[in-house]
Parts: structure tokens; sequence; C-alpha cells
């Protein structure tokens, strides 16, 4: 026969107050152990006490009683003033915090100004460095400025095209029987 393996025990409510009486040894190191994985994944000291109906108590300390218990009690008594001093900290936190959000928010005006400054620029430059092509003999440009001037006027080229047909065809909106093409060009007869 083979072992059952480890399995996950359901946590659910006993029926009949008998049995609420007592709490499994199951149940007790299953709590135990939800206790210590969150005291240790939070980092916390901590103490817990169960009561049950049947009068009996279990408990569980991360690290320990006392230093849990040492530290209530301490802080005991806390004195009227501490609260007044816990919000005015609190108040000057916050309006350091105001302060630095308002000063990032004004940097981050600032550098979105300045980068559409540096844009226009780009594109000023971008400009100018056309109109030096043009304006420079192609016997002293480079292969990278010929390749750059020769896409410029491409460009240009395709640009006067378009703008050519959609004038003329504005211009000379073509009736049925008529021999001119939208581009101004007579048509062949037959066609």
């Amino acid at each position: 026969m083979t072992g059952m393996g480890r399995k996950k025990t359901q946590m659910k409510m006993n029926q009949g107050n008998d049995a609420r009486q007592v709490v499994p040894p199951v149940r007790r190191s299953g709590l135990f152990k939800k206790f210590s994985e969150v005291t240790t994944l939070c980092a916390l000291e901590t103490t817990f006490f169960i009561f049950f109906p049947a009068g009996k108590a279990i408990s569980f300390a991360h690290p320990g009683d006392e230093p849990v218990i040492t530290n209530l009690a301490r802080t005991g008594n806390p004195d009227p003033g501490s609260y007044q001093r816990t919000l005015a900290d609190h108040e000057a936190t916050m309006q350091a915090l105001n302060k630095e959000y308002h000063d990032v928010l004004e940097q981050l005006e600032a550098e979105k100004k300045r980068g559409e400054i540096l844009q226009k620029r780009k594109m000023m430059n971008q400009q100018s460095y056309g109109r030096r092509l043009w304006d420079t003999p192609v016997d002293e440009l480079n292969l990278e400025e010929v390749l750059t001037l020769n896409a410029m006027i491409e460009d240009l080229q395709e640009k006067l095209q378009k703008h050519l047909a959609e004038r003329s065809a504005q211009t000379y909106a073509p009736t049925e029987g008529s021999s001119v093409d939208p581009n101004g060009h007579e048509k062949e007869p037959g066609n």
C-alpha cells in the first residue's frame, strides 16, 4: 500500500458545541505555521492569544513573549502632547512632500518647453541644411549629401505631380466627349 502523501487540511467550522470545545492538534499546528509565516514575512514582533469557549487558551509569540510585552508596557500611557507632536510632524512632512511634488512638476514643464524649443531648432536646422544643399554646387557635395539632395528632389517631384494632377482635374473637368485627359494632354483617337 502506497502512502497518501501530505494532504492539505481543510479548515472548516466543527459542527456541534462539543466538537468546538477543543482544537485538534492538526489545526493548532496549522495556526502556528500561518502565524509564523506572517510574522517572518512582515518582520513583526507579535503575540497571539486565542481563547476557546471551554475556557482554554493558546498563545504564539514571535520572537518571544517578553520583548513584545515589554514593548507594550513601555508605550502604555502616551502623554497628551504626543498626538499633537505626531500630527505636527505629519503636517510638516506632507508640506515638504507637496513642495517637492510641485517643484518636480515645474521641472517637468520646463523640460517639456525645452524639448519643444529643441524640436523647433532641429526642424529649422534641417530646413537650412536643405537650403544649403540646394545652393551648393553638386561638385562640392559628398556622397551622403548628394543622396540626400536626390531624395529631396524625388520628393519634390512627387509632390509637384500630385499638385499638377489635382489642379488639372479642377481646371479641366473633362466631359464624356472631351478629348483632353486630366493631365491636360490630348487623347489619342479611339481611346
